[in-house]
């Protein structure tokens, strides 16, 4: 991941022996990423069937402010069970650019 970049951050989540958790029998999902926290199904976290992956939107202030920041991740089960994944560290690239892109500015509405 590039400091700067906005987009969605896709997480795969799996279990101990390597099945994929998808949005089936899924009653919430918590992703934390450094000082980002952001969930499923009350937040903006959601599922993309396409890859696998869950998506953590991230803005451009938010992966500025990371370098080697922490991830960690907790699925509750629609049968009350709760998976939490084991932390783990994400390297965060730094950008040469630092100025922050307003999309709203550089879409040409006006």
């Amino acid at each position: 991941m590039v400091q700067g970049d906005k987009y969605s951050l896709g997480v795969e989540i799996k279990t101990k022996n390597g099945t994929l958790i998808t949005d089936q029998n899924i009653e919430k999902v918590r992703i934390k990423l450094g000082n980002v926290e952001d969930g499923y199904p009350e937040g903006t976290v959601v599922y993309s069937s396409d890859d696998g992956k869950w998506k953590l939107p991230l803005t451009q202030e938010q992966t500025f402010a990371m370098d080697h920041v922490r991830l960690q991740v907790r699925i509750i089960f629609e049968n009350g069970d709760i998976f939490n994944s084991e932390p783990q560290v994400v390297t965060v690239r730094e950008a040469i650019i630092k100025e922050v892109e307003n999309s709203d500015e550089n879409n040409g509405d006006s």
